[in-house]
């Protein structure tokens, strides 16, 4: 990785984000309740017998509101008669079959900035549609997608609002997978969730400004990959000057800050037979030339 032109720590992640939960599907339906609904209004069975529970309150108000269960509709059902829940949002997923794992993810992440939107601070989802409950990829996927829209970097603000929180603080600060098999989904959410931290540390050094993010404070963060088992070396301008890289030297020239290369190894594959990958990248760290 390239360097031409953050704080020094390294943290994973940086950011606010929610946290997330799995739970049986028999578990709470009070507070805010997230349900998942297909083109023709069909529920899974937990959604079915909370409206059967209101006495169609639920379907009749989305009727009303005009949802259609198309992908990204979102009803907002109020104060529903009969349920302990505050607030229903149903969820359009735009199909009454399979989801493909793109599908699932989007949805969750709709269902984030729906969260999100609305300032609410916990809320559950009930992982199923009108064809069944998702397995454990399913719900780990949308599961993901929702952890991926709370991104926020708020790093540099410093007024704070009512009780010490950054302003425009909120959102799902708890978010409750209610599903199938919930141990079964964290297992397959570990790797998901290990790929959100990767995005959110993408993102941080994206948004980080030029003053506090040089090729230096770049390199610095790289190297703290270490503490993950990733091998880094770093090379410094009398390095690239022996390698005879002129051109990455002539650019970082214009700058007061000098030049870094960061290379990166991770032997993780399964087999040593296994053929190597190799990514060249330029860590663009103000101008894009």
């Amino acid at each position: 990785m390239a360097l031409g032109c953050t704080n020094k720590a390294f943290q994973i992640p940086m950011t606010e984000h929610l946290t997330l939960r799995f739970r049986p599907l028999d578990g709470r339906t009070d507070g805010t309740l997230v349900l998942l609904a297909n083109n023709e209004l069909g529920l899974g069975a937990v959604g079915r017998s909370l409206d059967k529970k209101s006495g169609g309150h639920l379907t009749r108000a989305a009727k009303a509101c005009a949802f259609d269960g198309s992908r990204k509709a979102i009803a907002d059902v109020l104060a529903p008669a009969g349920l302990d829940a505050d607030r229903v949002l149903l969820a359009g997923t735009g199909t009454g079959g399979k989801l493909e794992q793109r599908e699932l993810i989007d949805l969750g992440g709709t269902l984030g900035g729906a969260l999100l939107s609305r300032k609410i601070t916990a809320a559950a989802i009930v992982a199923e549609t009108g064809a069944g409950p998702l397995d454990a990829h399913e719900t780990a996927d949308l599961a993901l997608g929702a952890l991926l829209r709370s991104y926020s970097f708020k790093k540099y603000r410093t007024k704070c609002g009512e009780g010490g929180q950054a302003p425009g603080r909120r959102g799902a600060a708890t978010l409750t997978v209610l599903c199938k098999a919930p141990d079964a989904v964290e297992a397959q959410f570990v790797s998901r969730r290990g790929l959100a931290e990767g995005v959110f540390l993408a993102r941080d050094l994206v948004n980080e400004p030029a003053n506090a993010l040089g090729p230096v404070e770049f390199a610095e963060r790289a190297v703290r990959l270490t503490e993950m088992g990733v091998e880094v070396k770093v090379l410094g301008v009398p390095e690239l000057e022996e390698e005879g890289m002129k051109a990455l030297l002539a650019v970082g020239q214009g700058s007061v800050r000098p030049s870094r290369l960061v290379v990166m190894q991770w032997l993780g594959a399964d087999s040593r037979k296994a053929k190597p990958i190799a990514f060249v990248g330029k860590g663009v760290v103000f101008d894009t030339g």
